[in-house]
Order: structure tokens, then sequence, then C-alpha cells
């Protein structure tokens, strides 16, 4: 437990000649969060109190009150308003609103993650306030489920501006040192680069990777392992994780962790559209009010420290509420009664429903003409079952005994084309592709490609026997251009065909050795 007496601050302790300290709420490596009272407007207030032993530190005081001015010139209701700043005999002190409800970080350390709309709602609160706080010129830079407080009101509310930097201040963190949690930290942030609002839209990003999961995108044995990871590896997508979770959730928070700032939504307002356009149930009603508050405990402040030390056992259990075990329920059901609408049509078209063939309807001799039905495709899920290399304007080889590595499914392995001298494939040729042959005739809605290249370009075709060259493919049903990393490529019209052409007209440069080749570790069709 916290003990009071470590901080040389007592309940009941006046500060400022007006707050009154009652209760310590958390401690953290800077700060302590008190619940105090302000006798002139009556009011409860949270009071953070910087540590004594830091409060004559020129550089943590600098940082400390820079989250007050920071903090005190945005109002928005989803960032924590700051009311006064005190300064009393060697205590530096930050008197802010006092919300009640728990950190994210908690919820998720109850739940293990969250529920698709509530990952929605969180997102779209916290983008809004990012975005609030972009326009008057605050980065964050520390993003985390700790700084983010889900308040009994519905509320989702952005905390802890205590690294945040304005625009235009200069930088006050001390060279070589990263400030941030290295799990959520952005690539840039890792790199000591330019940081910009893109920046807390990758934190994000990694945030709501957690809360639709229960884990983040990157995981390692040490902090600087994990901060590192992010620099050399795309992120996996949600759905490798998830395979039940929306598509356009996964496409969002992919969009969220680009490892370039370019790749990502371009401002926190861009992001807040995105998720708004993700088409899942967003009623607050329906959110199970134990997210906010554990059903064992009753509503305190909510603790604002980035590394809050509470007793384990002030947290009751919460029963898990899931959105994804109503909607199984509802897809199931929805699917049998498609199963025997097919059935019957069938049944009735066929005469008995076990004939793939054409069918002549005419059961009278004056019913007129015939009319004769196309043959019923029987549409399999789209599997690959094998992988060739094309190559038709050089040798007709491109690595070709490693082709099965790009559908494996095992992050080690991967099929790269040949190292070329210059971009372009050299300019030597037109293109390499990488032929896919189906299980059996699918509709393909989605081609995802996991690489370790950066730059690299890709067209798209589909069909039944398409060959070896371009000119039988007809158009291209999709394809990205400059894409690093992994892309999802949607194909709006699913065309439908046993075979599935990757071409390859930009190499890029890998990011193993920054040779000029592609590298795909895996691609998965839907």
């Amino acid at each position: 437990m916290i003990d009071p007496s470590e901080s040389g601050v007592r309940p009941g302790r006046i500060i400022g000649d007006r707050y009154e300290l009652r209760s310590l709420i958390a401690t953290g490596g800077m700060a302590q969060v008190w619940h105090g009272h302000d006798p002139v407007l009556e009011r409860s207030v949270a009071i953070k109190v910087l540590h004594p032993h830091l409060a004559g530190d020129r550089g943590f005081l600098a940082r400390f009150q820079r989250e007050a001015v920071a903090a005190a010139r945005l109002s928005h209701p989803s960032i924590v308003s700051i009311f006064d700043t005190v300064s009393d005999g060697g205590l530096e002190a930050i008197v802010m609103e006092l919300l009640v409800g728990r950190t994210l970080r908690e919820a998720l350390d109850d739940l293990g993650q969250l529920d698709d709309p509530m990952t929605l709602e969180v997102g779209r609160q916290v983008a809004d306030a990012l975005h609030e706080a972009h326009r008057g010129g605050v980065i964050h830079r520390d993003i985390k489920p700790s700084n983010i407080l889900l308040c009994a009101d519905k509320r989702v509310v952005v905390t802890d501006f205590g690294i945040a930097k304005a625009s235009e201040d200069t930088d006050l963190t001390v060279t070589g040192t990263l400030l941030g949690t290295a799990k959520y930290l952005s690539p840039e942030q890792v790199e000591g680069g330019t940081i910009d609002p893109r920046s807390d839209i990758y934190s994000l990003g990694v945030v709501l990777f957690e809360c639709a999961t229960g884990h983040v995108p990157f995981r390692a044995e040490s902090d600087a392992a994990t901060a590192l990871a992010r620099l050399h590896q795309a992120a996996p997508l949600l759905r490798r994780h998830r395979p039940d979770a929306p598509i356009d959730l996964e496409l969002v928070i992919d969009r969220c962790l680009g490892r370039q700032p370019s790749a990502r939504p371009s401002t926190a307002a861009d992001l807040h559209a995105q998720l708004s356009g993700v088409d899942i149930d967003l009623d607050p009603g329906s959110r199970d009010a134990t997210v906010f508050i554990s059903p064992d405990r009753t509503p305190e402040p909510a603790p604002f420290d980035p590394d809050i030390e509470l007793d384990e056992h002030d947290i009751g259990e919460i029963p898990v509420t899931k959105m994804r075990s109503w909607f199984g329920s509802m897809l199931a059901v929805v699917l049998v009664g498609v199963a025997i609408v097919v059935a019957s049509l069938l049944f009735t078209v066929g005469g008995r429903g076990d004939d793939d063939i054409d069918t002549t309807v005419n059961t009278e001799p004056d019913a007129g003409p015939t009319t004769v039905l196309s043959p019923i495709i029987e549409l399999v899920d789209p599997v690959i079952a094998s992988a060739t290399p094309l190559d038709p304007g050089g040798d007709d080889v491109e690595q070709n005994e490693r082709a099965p590595a790009a559908f494996d499914g095992d992050p080690s392995t991967a099929w790269p084309t040949e190292t070329y001298r210059r971009p372009a494939l050299g300019g030597l040729k037109d293109g390499v592709g990488l032929r896919l042959d189906l299980e059996g005739p699918a509709a393909v809605r989605a081609v995802e490609i996991d690489t370790l290249t950066e730059g690299w370009t890709i067209e798209v075709y589909v069909g039944t026997d398409l060959g070896d060259i371009p000119q039988g493919w007809a158009a291209p049903v999709g394809g990205v251009d400059g894409a690093s990393g992994s892309a999802v490529i949607e194909l709006p019209s699913e065309p439908v065909g046993d075979e599935v052409v990757l071409w390859i007209t930009e190499q890029g440069r890998s990011m193993t050795d920054g040779a000029l080749r592609l590298e795909i570790v895996d691609v998965r069709l839907r």
C-alpha cells in the first residue's frame, strides 16, 4: 500500500492557503495524486503533487509546470481540466478536475480486452481529444492505457500532459533519453527523430490494438527490444490475432501503425472520421458499465499518473462481457437461414437439387421459349494450394524453390525476388510475378501481404488459366503503390477465379540488409 508519509505531505494539510489534502489516490515515479477540497468553490479536486526530491530539480520542475501550461489552455470534454497551480514552501502542485472511474489500464487488466464497440468508442473520444490538443499546438507523446481514463459519466479522458511538447517550445527531454513507454512509442520516437501529431496517432493505434486483442502488437523480453522491434518489422494485422475482428477496424488500426508517418492518418480528425466510419453499433446504452467501474468497488477518483501503484485487492473482479458472443450467435442464425434459402432454390430449379449442370425449366409443351440457367459454380474459401514465380521478361527463374514460403504462415521464412542493382527491377523488365493457385474457384475480397520491404508496388489479377504472361490477364482488379511492410489490398468487385497473380513492378528495398529486392513473408486471401 502507499505510505503518505513518504511524500512529506499529510492529510489535512492546506496548500496555497486554499486547498486541503484529504486522501492519497495514487503515486507514480514523478508525483502523487491526492483527493483534495477547494473551500472557495466548494468542490472536490484532484491535486497532483511533485515528489519533494524532484521539486528542486529544474528539469523535472520545468516538465511539471509545462503540463499545467499545456493542458490548461485546452478545453475539451475528453481532456482533463486544469484549474490552478501551487508553489508552497518547496511543494509544487497542479490542481485539476477530479474524475470518478478508472484507467483503461485497469480495465484491460480486469477484462483482458474490450469489445469492438467499446474499442471504437475509446478510439473516437481519444482521437477527438488529440485533435483539440494538436490544434492548440500540443503533442502528448505518451498516449497509453494508464493515461486514458474511463469515467463514470461514460467520458473517455486523456490525462498527463507531463511530457507533452508545445510546438513553440524547445524539447526539454534529456539527450539520449526516451520519454514515453516503450510499448507505445512511435518509430520516430525510438529513433529520436522529429515528432509531430502523427506520433500520437501511432501510439493510439497501439492502444486500440491492445483493446481489441488483449496485448500490444510488439512484444519482446525487454523494453528496449520491444521499442526496437517496430523499426525492423511491420505491425501484425489485427485479424491474425482476432480472426473475427471487423475488417474496417483492422484497416484503421493498421493505418495508424504505419512505420512511416506518411502512411498514417494525417490528422487526429482524419482518424476520428475513419473510426466513425467503421460499421459497428455504437449505442452508448449497450455498453456494459463495468468497463468504466468495477461492480465490486465504490466509485472513487481515478488515478492520473503514468505508473500507478495500487493495492492489487483494490479492484474487484469484472465479468467479461464480449460483443463477439452475441455477434457469433446471430451470425450462426443468419448462415443457417441463408443455407435453407439456397437449398430451397437449388431444389426448385433443378428438380432434385443434386445436379450442378445446365437445367432446362420447361414443364409444359406450350410454356414458351426454353430458359437455360448458367451452370452453378460451387465457390470455396480462397485457400492457396501452391505458388509459382513468374519471370516472363527474364530467365523464368525468380527464387522458384523458395515460393512455398510466401504462404506457409511462418514469419521466419519469406519468398524474395532476385536482387537488382537499380529500382524498378533494374529497368530490365516490366515486372515479375507470383502466381497463387487456389484449391478451387473462389471470390477474392482482399489480399493481405506481409513483407520485409519498403517502397514496393504490386498489381493484383484474379482469373482462371491466366497463363504466364501479362497480356492474357485483362485489367488488374487492385493493387498498392509504394507500400512499406504490410498492406491490405481490397478488391471491391470480389472477382472470382482459381488463380491470383501478384505482379511486381517495383521491388523496393529490403529492411533486413538494404538490398533492392521484395521479400514476401506471407500472403493471405479473404
